[in-house]
Parts: structure tokens; sequence; C-alpha cells
């Protein structure tokens, strides 16, 4: 069917989704978007019809509703794939994502395909480098970090430095535990090393001595030894506020 013989079985308003039969013989009732209509003795969607309506051809991919109902404005079909192109930006997140401050969650409030379940919590948690630890969406084809795109919805654009959790939770995407930061920052808000035997940051044994070291600028700096551990660890806490160490540093991983 052409686009010239659907105007002649239909009409339809692109703004308000409202598209009725010509017909007096069928069915007079609005159609939706999941209406099925019959034209030719061939069986159509209303979602169909609205796309050929509008551009003079059937769809390419799958249609589905943006909002997840059968609203038939033309502005709430989507292709499939016909989103793959869209540039995620703050606009654009707000309009497909709902973030709550309180949980540091993102949730979908209208759809990318069929399958997007609407108002479910979007990500999972990455086993796997380059973001182990981490929550990432896959969203328009691509992986995100979630904490870049929460940047992205509560600032406006995305970072052009680090994100560090300040808690260390790499799953704790409150706004308020998310901050700039460059690497020489993020040094400074590390966990306590899995490989850590002392509990404490930069404290080793050293014979029947401990040793207490700290990074500067990159460089692993001595810092003294001493006789007891806590003269060791009372040595490396002066020197981390000296060099502005954030008070989670060396805390154990969330």
């Amino acid at each position: 069917m052409t686009q010239q013989e659907l105007f002649s079985h239909v009409t339809y308003d692109p703004v308000t989704g409202i598209m009725t039969r010509l017909s007096t013989r069928s069915n007079a009732a609005t159609i939706t978007a999941n209406t099925s209509v019959r034209i030719n003795n061939v069986n159509y969607s209303g979602a169909k019809l609205a796309w050929l309506y509008v551009t003079g051809a059937f769809p390419t991919y799958d249609l589905f509703t943006v909002d997840g109902t059968s609203d038939l404005r033309f502005a709430n079909l989507a292709e499939s794939y016909s989103l793959q192109d869209v540039e995620v930006t703050q606009a654009f997140l707000h309009k497909y994502f709902t973030y709550d401050p309180d949980t540091g969650h993102l949730t979908y409030r209208l759809r990318f395909s069929k399958s997007t379940p609407l108002g479910c919590v979007a990500g999972s948690v990455q086993g796997t480098l380059p973001n182990a630890g981490y929550v990432v969406i896959t969203t328009l084809g691509k992986n995100y970090p979630a904490h870049r795109l929460i940047w992205c919805y509560v600032h406006g654009q995305f970072p052009d430095k680090q994100i560090d959790h300040i808690d260390h939770d790499r799953t704790n995407n409150r706004i308020s535990n998310l901050r700039l930061a460059d690497n020489h920052t993020n040094m400074k808000n590390k966990s306590l090393y899995v490989t850590n035997t002392t509990g404490y940051s930069g404290v080793t044994s050293h014979g029947d001595n401990w040793k207490a070291r700290i990074g500067v600028n990159g460089t692993k700096v001595l810092l003294g030894v001493f006789t007891t551990f806590n003269e060791a660890v009372a040595a490396r806490k002066a020197a981390e506020k000296l060099l502005n160490y954030h008070k989670n540093h060396g805390l154990l991983k969330a």
C-alpha cells in the first residue's frame, strides 16, 4: 500500500495522534498504536499506518511507543534502531530516565525498545574490566558507567575528569557521593589494597621495625623507619593531612 492509497482510507493528525477510518462501512472508532486495521484484506497496526501516513513509507524496523502506551502521536513513535544516532545529552537523559538522588538510581521513564522495562532500575554491576564493580547502563547501543550519566543528568554535561566515589562504593551513585577528581586527587582517596597486610595504607613491616611511605606526585616517598607500628601510622597520618589526602583514603572497599 502506498501513502496516497492510505489517504483514501484514513485521516490522521500526527500532533494529536487521532486517526479515524474514512469508510462508514468500517469501525469509525479512533485508531490507536496497537489497533489492528484491515485495509484491502491486509492487517496493519495503527502505528505502521501513522508512520506511512507521515513519512511516505512503512518503517524499516519494528515500531514501539516511547511512553509504553498506545498513544498514536507521531512524536511518540520510534523504530527499534532509529535512536542509534541520537546524542546523549542532559535533555535526552531527562526525557528517558528518572533519577533519584536519595537512592542514586536511574530508572526508565520512557522506552528505547519494546523490551525496555518501564520503571525499572537501569543498569547492572559489571564483573569484568574496565568497569568491574561499577554500574553500567547500555543505551543507544553503547555502554556508559552510570555515574557519568548521572553527572550529566544533574550538572548538564559529561565530566571532563574522573569521578570519584567518595565512600569507595562503586555502586553508590548518589550525587552527594560523587565528585570530580583528576588522577592525582583520585589517588588520594583509594581503598585499602587487598594485598595490604597491616591494615593501614603505606605502612609495612621492615624487619623488626615499621616503615611508612606516601605517594607524592606519583612518587613513593619514605617517611621513615620506626620502632613501633603506631609511630609509623602516626607519621603516615600526619603526611596525609599535610598533603590533603581524603579522610576516606585507605578504607576497605565497600
